[in-house]
């Protein structure tokens, strides 16, 4: 899951996959054009809230909430 990602000043890579979904949630996945197999990179991770700057496809730098990335399964990078 994406909470048990710790980042540093590092970026790390990782590709979508989907835990517990609902309608609301895929149109919400929709909206901001992440979808299976989406290579995405976490930029920092916020220690308050633990949301999450990412990059992925045209956009640079999307926030991404606790809730949202507890919902997102992924596959680090090597």
């Amino acid at each position: 899951m994406w909470s048990d990602i710790r980042t540093r000043h590092r970026v790390k890579s990782s590709e979508v996959a989907l835990l517990n979904t609902t309608s609301e949630f895929l149109k919400f996945l929709n909206n901001r054009e992440i979808h299976l197999g989406l290579k995405i990179k976490i930029k920092s991770v916020e220690a308050f809230d633990k949301s999450m700057l990412v990059s992925y496809g045209k956009r640079q730098n999307e926030t991404l909430s606790h809730v949202v990335c507890e919902r997102l399964l992924i596959e680090k990078k090597k």
